[in-house]
């Protein structure tokens, strides 16, 4: 499964952990492809995401489990 697939399931806290370890995997494997290459540039990322969807209520995640809601916060640090 794909970590885009991974956060797409994402419903409870334990698939949103299944999305975090997959995320950490993805950082492990793949840091070169991150655009983000410090811990302050990937909050910023992810902050900049959450400010300007309103932590996802625009992008039609209003009525979405918190738990998505904070994965896609993650995932958003690193694209």
């Amino acid at each position: 499964m794909t970590l885009y697939e991974r956060l797409q399931n994402v419903t409870d806290a334990t698939s949103f952990l299944a999305f975090a370890h997959a995320l950490q995997q993805d950082r492990l494997e793949h840091a070169a492809s991150w655009p983000q290459q410090s811990l302050e540039d990937y909050l910023a990322a992810a902050l900049d995401w959450a400010d300007s969807t309103h932590m996802g209520k625009t992008q039609g995640l209003n009525d979405a489990p918190p738990w998505k809601r904070f994965a896609m916060f993650l995932y958003c640090g690193k694209v």
